[in-house]
């Protein structure tokens, strides 16, 4: 069976002595890094949850467990410590979704600039997302394995139903996993 792979080509900086590094020229290492370890991901692994991130709720309260997932642009998202979040008052059905997000954080002061900072860091983290339709619905497959479509978007990790006043998990819904 034919699978689709599309690929871009990757460029990293050569060093050499004498060299004038530049801001440009750190950016793109950093790039490089990232677009060769999403283009790994992606190839090799696929879209969905690696490990952990079970899901359960007391009705009115959701709790995912940490674990780990990739989404289809080949971004992991970690969830390290247990987190809760508040569920909708009613509705019929949710998927609820990961979605890798990035903060910039740590302010340092700028030398020379008068009273400026700028963030010293990128904090990778994710953002727990609820919404009425399957974010990884319509996927191709090939074979069992869904592919990516190189996108970042959210990766379902379980569906709720609403019934008799409370949400519980939908035990049909099956969320994608990686290979």
């Amino acid at each position: 069976m034919k699978t689709e792979c599309t690929l871009s080509p990757l460029k990293r900086v050569r060093y050499f002595s004498g060299q004038l590094l530049t801001i440009d020229d750190f950016l793109t290492e950093q790039q490089y890094s990232l677009k060769r370890d999403r283009r790994h991901n992606r190839g090799l692994h696929g879209y969905g949850v690696a490990c952990g991130l079970e899901v359960s709720t007391d009705g009115t309260t959701l709790r995912v467990d940490p674990g780990l997932a990739l989404d289809c642009l080949g971004e992991e998202i970690a969830v390290c410590v247990p987190v809760n979040s508040s569920l909708p008052r009613a509705g019929s059905a949710v998927y609820v979704g990961l979605s890798y997000v990035e903060k910039e954080t740590d302010p340092v002061p700028v030398p020379g600039g008068q009273n400026s900072v700028q963030n010293s860091r990128v904090e990778e983290g994710f953002e727990i997302t609820m919404t009425p339709e399957d974010p990884c619905a319509g996927h191709k497959r090939s074979g069992a394995h869904r592919l990516c479509c190189g996108i970042s978007h959210a990766i379902s990790i379980t569906k709720l139903k609403f019934a008799r006043g409370q949400w519980k998990i939908d035990r049909q819904f099956r969320r994608p996993r990686v290979r």
